[in-house]
């Protein structure tokens, strides 16, 4: 599936789940600029075929007081769903978020490499992402890497779509 895109007027954008569900949204908020309920959108649909709203890296960081090196482990959320584990790695947050963007890639969330720092390539998107860094001692760092693939992603967060729609 290729990314879609339709934007009016540089809004918060929605996203559609395939190209027929972008579709029948794009009739639906059409008619709704029409009536003067709203007075812009937008649709994207990912590789990944799953609306993502939200991302969020939690980090925990660590300092090598002997040598004076920053190392960074992290947690990924999607959509309010952990989803990675990233285990301790040499740099800071913008190293990790380096790191997730290839993760992102990798499963289908995010189109190919751009070159473009995670955060703006999530702005554009119209992805709400937000950071949080702390630090801690190398014992509460998370060292062990766990992370979903494409495919456990797309039923983890489908499942919460579904879950949503049928409360």
């Amino acid at each position: 599936m290729n990314i879609e895109t339709v934007a009016h007027n540089g809004a918060r954008m929605t996203y559609g789940y395939d190209p027929q569900h972008a579709a029948a949204l794009v009739a639906y908020y059409d008619g709704l600029v029409q009536s003067g309920e709203i007075a812009a959108y937008s649709v994207i649909t990912n590789a990944l075929g799953v609306a993502i709203t939200s991302v969020f890296l939690e980090c925990r960081q660590w300092r090598d007081k002997t040598a004076g090196e920053t190392y960074t482990s992290a947690r990924l959320w999607i959509n309010g769903r952990a989803v990675a584990y990233l285990p301790l790695q040499y740099g800071g947050v913008d190293n990790m978020e380096d790191t997730v963007g290839l993760y992102l890639e990798r499963v289908g969330v995010l189109p190919g490499p751009d070159g473009a720092h995670l955060r703006r390539r999530m702005r554009e998107l119209g992805v709400d992402y937000y950071t949080a860094a702390e630090w801690r001692t190398r014992r509460e760092t998370w060292r062990d890497g766990e992370s979903l693939t494409a495919e456990e992603l797309r039923e983890e967060l489908t499942a919460t779509a579904y879950r949503a729609v049928s409360l």
